[in-house]
């Protein structure tokens, strides 16, 4: 990444990895709404699925992945 750049989109993988997550767990809090997500072709569940940094962070701070399980 070069400097200065400010990352605005995670993978799903990354998000996964990230809370300790299934992937298919992550696709189903997108679906839910609970992560806000872009894909260039609007296809939730296939590849290229973007998860905004910003709605990882809410749902983080909002310790909302506490109240999931």
């Amino acid at each position: 990444m070069k400097s200065g750049n400010i990352k605005k989109y995670m993978t799903v993988p990354e998000v996964a990895q990230y809370f300790s997550l299934s992937r298919s767990y992550v696709y189903e809090l997108v679906q839910l709404g609970r992560l806000k997500a872009w894909h260039p072709d609007r296809a939730v569940g296939s590849r290229g699925l973007r998860v905004s940094v910003e709605s990882v962070q809410v749902f983080e701070q909002a310790g909302l992945l506490d109240n999931e399980q």
